[in-house]
């Protein structure tokens, strides 16, 4: 079946400005690098997809899809499913790491109010203080 090549095009044109929007996230320190690479491999799948619809074709007919864009769909989803499931992974260890610090930060402004009530008690005893 296969995509005619106006589709091509347009996928191409399209992996191109979303990767050229990646770069300039990246270069305005908007997108971490870690991240850049994984939205960069996006960019590259959307590219090679001309490429590969004859394989997803076979793919689909082989696992029982009908609609061989069907596959696409699923795999898309799948990869979607991926990059949330990683985001909440940093998500909820960065949530961890913001109630460490924030028991840390508790702590330490404790001890410095014990500290402060000392000073406060010595001077307050020292003739002329």
């Amino acid at each position: 079946m296969g995509l005619n090549i106006k589709a091509e095009i347009f996928l191409i044109a399209i992996a191109i400005v979303f990767a050229l929007f990646i770069f300039r996230q990246l270069k305005k320190k908007k997108l971490d690098e870690k991240y850049t690479i994984l939205w960069f491999l996006i960019a590259i799948i959307i590219i090679t997809l001309p490429l590969l619809s004859p394989l997803i074709d076979k793919m689909a007919y082989l696992s029982g899809f009908n609609y061989p864009p069907t596959v696409l769909f699923v795999v898309v989803i799948l990869i979607i499913l991926m990059i949330i499931l990683h985001y909440s992974i940093d998500l909820t260890k960065l949530k961890r790491q913001n109630h460490l610090l924030a028991q840390e930060l508790a702590i330490q402004e404790n001890e410095i109010n014990k500290l402060r009530k000392k000073v406060d008690e010595h001077y307050s005893r020292v003739p002329g203080g």
